[in-house]
């Protein structure tokens, strides 16, 4: 989303100016705990020897940040 697009959505009120404090907290939980399984995910595959999976993986990864 662009700045200009967030700018213009805080000023018709669908999104908040500011977030509190527990909000921030909780999005942070959250993304460190799917970076976190993210990264045992791919440490496992890189275990398992098996590296088809591997490279799938990292196709669904690059396709998913397009």
């Amino acid at each position: 989303m662009s700045t200009k697009m967030r700018k213009l959505l805080q000023l018709r009120g669908d999104l908040p100016k500011r977030f509190t404090h527990t909000q921030l907290k909780h999005a942070t939980v959250v993304q460190l705990g799917d970076a976190f399984s993210a990264g045992l995910s791919v440490w496992r595959l890189v275990r398992s020897d098996n590296p088809k999976q591997l490279k799938t993986l990292a196709i669904g990864l690059y396709e998913e940040l397009e």
